[in-house]
């Protein structure tokens, strides 16, 4: 009896936040809204394995963390901006801070 209710208050406690962060927000947030929905249900499929009393209803669980940590990979990659479009951004702005840094003392040593 216990487990139910400890399944109970963690889909109140991290569900119901999770799915409002879910479904607002930036992109980031609504990433980090689908880990704490993907974490709290990783927590309530033990808390109801463990209700049951079968050990198998782990497998559940184990395989959720799994595809979980997996889709955060994913989804973190396409919220990345292009790499190219940042490289040239960014070494625009390198060179000119080095520019500046050391006006022009330093000769290229690239062969």
């Amino acid at each position: 009896m216990i487990w139910v209710i400890a399944a109970g208050v963690i889909a109140l406690a991290g569900l119901l936040p999770g799915l409002y962060r879910s479904a607002t927000g930036t992109p980031g947030q609504r990433l980090i809204g689908l880990q704490l929905t993907s974490a709290s249900g990783l927590m309530i499929t033990i808390a109801l394995a463990m209700a049951a009393g079968q050990s198998s209803y782990l497998i559940v669980a184990l395989v959720l963390a799994l595809l979980s940590a997996a889709g955060l990979l994913v989804f973190t990659r396409l919220l990345a901006p292009e790499q190219q479009n940042n490289r040239d951004h960014f070494e625009g702005i390198f060179e000119d801070e080095f520019e500046d840094k050391f006006e022009g003392n330093f000769e290229d040593e690239r062969d």
